[in-house]
């Protein structure tokens, strides 16, 4: 759902998963902790269309750079030689 979400320019905010610190470091999404504060960041990116921009950007180029067709072939390729 996260990759998803990501490739389709669309920020995530988790509950309580939070993929060993991604969601924060790659400023692509919140992950917020507690139902207050998964609140509040609702609100933020539904009212900050920066924000909610630059996240969905941020997370369109993670998921071409780390999930794409053409990485994961590159991988699977690299590991083969």
């Amino acid at each position: 759902t996260f990759l998803e979400s990501w490739s389709l320019r669309t920020p995530v905010i988790s509950l309580n998963v939070d993929l060993g610190g991604l969601i924060e470091k790659k400023g692509i999404g919140r992950h917020s902790g507690s139902f207050d504060r998964l609140v509040s960041d609702a609100k933020e990116l539904a009212e900050n269309k920066k924000i909610n921009y630059e996240m969905g950007e941020r997370g369109r180029d993670y998921v071409i750079e780390n999930h794409s067709i053409e990485t994961i072939t590159d991988k699977f390729e690299n590991d083969l030689l």
